[in-house]
């Protein structure tokens, strides 16, 4: 007689059981891996918006601390903003100086050498493929190169007090670039109060986000996947304070 040979197999309700176990891990596995994948993108949107909004500022900065030197008079005037779109809050900035240093224009890499006449203008445009940015253009308007991007918005505020203390939470100190044209006083602007709205590169959040963000005056609305942080900065004409 033959020894019999016993083989024992899975029956069905233990085949669904491990199958409904192998779904709830692999579930349990993505979502792990998909917030992990979040915070990383996340922290690294956050800190190109950190990197981008410190460097439009001290780009700013760097422009505008120069403004008015060499100037003859104080019908020169060292600073101009202008509300192209003040309901947008995208506002342009002029200055100009006579260059302490060699200095290559933005846009097109020409030096203007030192003691020369140098002009700079910065706007908020986009590129291209439609990406925002801070554009910067030497001696003309309506050219020049994205230095900055993710810059949304920019609004501009002058104080033409020269003992007003230069802090952004004294809203009195400042008025807007119209007002003060509006009642010919450009000539005696003596520090200017930014506020700009930096974006992430990429939409990065899960779903569409409303947000509100207030610049001075103007209230911006976006409703995406884009993640922002609005910069603020006071900057003086120290060569108007003397």
């Amino acid at each position: 007689m033959k020894p019999s040979h016993h083989q024992s197999a899975f029956t069905l309700v233990e085949l669904m059981i491990a199958m409904i176990l192998s779904i709830v891990l692999f579930a349990a596995i993505s979502q792990v891996y998909l917030g992990s994948k979040q915070a990383f993108n996340s922290k690294n949107a956050q800190s190109r918006i950190q990197e981008n909004g410190r460097f439009a500022i001290t780009l700013l900065r760097r422009n505008l601390l120069n403004a008015g030197a060499g100037l003859l008079s104080y019908s020169d005037r060292p600073v101009i903003a202008r509300g192209i779109h003040p309901e947008d809050a995208r506002d342009d900035l002029f200055a100009e100086y006579w260059a302490p240093t060699d200095i290559s224009q933005c846009d097109d890499g020409l030096i203007i050498f030192k003691d020369q006449l140098f002009r700079v203008f910065f706007r908020i445009d986009e590129d291209e493929s439609g990406n925002p940015g801070l554009f910067c253009s030497s001696n003309k308007y309506d050219e020049g190169v994205m230095l900055v991007d993710g810059v949304e918005h920019m609004r501009i505020r002058l104080a033409i007090d020269k003992s007003a203390k230069l802090d952004h939470s004294k809203n009195l100190a400042y008025r807007s670039s119209s007002d003060i044209y509006a009642s010919s006083e450009e000539d005696n602007v003596y520090a200017v109060h930014i506020a700009l709205l930096v974006r992430s590169p990429k939409a990065i959040l899960r779903q569409d986000s409303q947000q509100h963000y207030q610049l001075f005056d103007i209230s911006i609305d976006k409703n995406d996947r884009y993640t922002r942080q609005l910069f603020f900065t006071t900057i003086p004409l120290r060569n108007r304070m003397l």
